[in-house]
């Protein structure tokens, strides 16, 4: 797969899923797509999170319990994602 970097002083609580690649289902059984996941320095990621695929955390990012984080996370950002949703 990809490679997954991670940098220094970093703090990881539980439960926590970092992910390179995902299925594609369109290519058929054993195909998957991949992209390298990179974390900063002096990163705080809470419980219950998910990191998937080509996602960059900058340096001194706190990743708030519970989020699933994709994309560009600029350095110094507090993340998060509010939930206000009630699925029936």
């Amino acid at each position: 797969m990809e490679d997954i970097t991670i940098g220094d002083r970093c703090q990881f609580a539980n439960n926590l899923v970092i992910v390179d690649h995902d299925h594609d289902y369109r290519a058929g059984w054993g195909h998957y797509r991949t992209a390298p996941v990179h974390i900063g320095n002096d990163v705080w990621v809470g419980a219950n999170c998910v990191i998937l695929k080509g996602t960059t955390i900058g340096d001194h990012c706190v990743i708030a319990a519970g989020s699933v984080v994709s994309g560009e996370v600029p350095p110094g950002t507090v993340f998060y994602q509010k939930r206000e949703r009630v699925v029936k």
